[in-house]
């Protein structure tokens, strides 16, 4: 018999709500390089890293203005305009959501995200963290997925055991590092494969 995990760990950023910074910059920046340059050298995800590991923006972002003056009026706009970033939930994840509710799964969350853009984030989508018992958010913790030291203070937050918990991340590297602490995982692509992964598990098995 297939052991249903009581425990469903979602990511957030491109599982539950679309998050991409071009969403942000592609309307300020024309030329297709120079846009693929601002993102992947002036604001790479490796800089904003720093953010998911609760170093405050307000550092961050002079110190790039000061290394690129030229773009220091977009780099500001990373922290200024971060909703601009978001392009609504992710379609299909809020009937998830609410149908394992409904069936009694215990809801958690695990995001890499500013401790300081926390509550504006969750605010750009009223009700979406009322599903969630807890949201373990990276930034307040100061550390980030796929350091194990993070699933491990999430498995505490929860009262649970790695095997008793289903996690999905878009994150290959993300899933990995689960899967290798004993989680049930899924790479998220959809919101219908998940759907699949989760029936597999004992959920959704009456849709």
């Amino acid at each position: 018999m297939t052991h249903r995990p009581r425990f469903v760990l979602f990511d957030v950023g491109n599982v539950l709500v679309r998050w991409n910074p071009a969403n942000l910059y592609a309307p300020l920046i024309s030329d297709a390089a120079e846009l693929d340059r601002f993102l992947h050298e002036i604001c790479p995800m490796s800089w904003h890293l720093r953010h998911d590991l609760g170093e405050p923006m307000a550092v961050t972002i002079a110190e790039r203005s000061r290394d690129f003056p030229t773009y220091a009026h977009l780099i500001r706009l990373w922290r200024d305009e971060w909703p601009r970033m978001f392009d609504g939930e992710v379609p299909g994840a809020r009937a998830i959501l609410a149908r394992l509710k409904s069936e009694g799964a215990r809801l958690f969350a695990l995001s890499n995200l500013p401790a300081e853009k926390d509550a504006e984030t969750f605010g750009l989508f009223p009700g979406l963290r009322d599903f969630f018992e807890d949201v373990v958010v990276s930034g307040a913790e100061r550390l980030a997925k796929p350091d194990p030291a993070i699933y491990r203070l999430a498995l505490a937050r929860l009262g649970a055991e790695a095997p008793d918990v289903f996690f999905t991340d878009d994150s290959a590297a993300n899933i990995k590092a689960a899967a290798e602490m004993g989680f049930h995982t899924h790479l998220f692509v959809d919101s219908e494969s998940l759907t699949h992964a989760l029936r597999a598990k004992g959920w959704l098995a009456g849709e």
